[in-house]
């Protein structure tokens, strides 16, 4: 699970909730997490992130918007990382338009698939198989949209 732990000044978090399900796909943490996916949100709370406080939240269900402190304040967003997570990612949302903006999570895997497609015909091979057949959507669409760019004139 992620949480946020903050070491300065006090701030404000805003507190967004996905409440949307894909129970038909069997998903059920609200999204798949693509770029321009329309989410269905609801606002829980506002509250404050104050020095030493831990702030737990779920994963693809949570979303917190950090407001500016009033004094230099830090905060570590910390993840959870290992083979029954592989590639959990962090989305950035429009809350206004509740939409998927920007994905900034990008794996080494994904980061090596990226430069393989301009270098080698193995590396078109494999990242046309994972455009097709790879578990995450994420890495479905980035390896078409990175096989698009290479075959570009």
């Amino acid at each position: 699970m992620p949480h946020i732990i903050d070491t300065g000044a006090a701030h404000a978090l805003d507190f967004t909730e996905v409440v949307a399900r894909l129970e038909e796909r069997g998903i059920d943490l609200g999204n798949d997490g693509r770029m321009g996916e329309a989410l269905k949100l609801r606002f829980v709370e506002r509250s404050s992130l104050s020095a030493g406080k831990v702030q737990l939240y779920r994963a693809r269900r949570d979303i917190h918007r950090q407001l500016p402190p009033e004094q230099l304040s830090i905060s570590l967003n910390i993840m959870e990382e290992g083979e029954h997570v592989p590639w959990r990612d962090q989305a950035i949302v429009d809350l206004r338009h509740g939409i998927i903006t920007k994905r900034p999570t990008l794996t080494p895997a994904e980061r090596l698939m990226r430069c393989a497609v301009h270098f080698c015909d193995e590396g078109v091979d494999l990242a046309d198989q994972f455009a097709r057949h790879h578990p995450v959507p994420r890495v479905r669409d980035d390896c078409a949209r990175w096989l698009a760019l290479a075959q570009a004139p």
